[in-house]
């Protein structure tokens, strides 16, 4: 990748901070990775971030991951936009859930760096990275 070639734009929102910081130590060699802490307002900055995917945790304090979904699916661009949900629900209702907001992939926790990157690459038309 040449210095001019613009990593795409991935915007994590998850409750947990040890866990953001393990996906942003995977995905940062490959994209420009923004956290967020818990869903609260993230609808809002994840608009003005204007990333090319996101990774949305289900179960969060203070909103689900699936209202986020629903919010950004109802903004000008949000249709497109590749949503990743990465959660520890193993749950048939959940991944229903996912289905009905529009997401793009349900990856389960714990999951693998090559796993997690693989999923990126494929909703983002790329190959995925070492």
């Amino acid at each position: 990748m040449t210095n001019e070639t613009k990593k795409p734009k991935v915007v994590v929102v998850d409750d947990e901070p040890d866990f953001l910081k393990l996906v942003s130590s995977w995905l940062r060699p490959s994209y420009e990775v923004v956290c967020l802490t818990g869903a609260e307002g993230a609808c809002e900055e994840i608009a003005a971030l204007e990333p090319d995917a996101v990774v949305l945790d289900v179960h969060m304090p203070d909103k689900s991951g699936f209202a986020v979904c629903r919010e950004l699916r109802a903004k000008p661009g949000g249709a497109d936009l590749p949503i990743v949900f990465l959660t520890g629900s193993k749950t048939d209702e959940d991944f229903l859930q996912h289905l009905e907001t529009g997401g793009s992939r349900y990856l389960t926790k714990p999951i693998g760096r090559q796993a997690l990157l693989e999923a990126l690459a494929e909703q983002l038309g790329g190959t995925p990275a070492g």
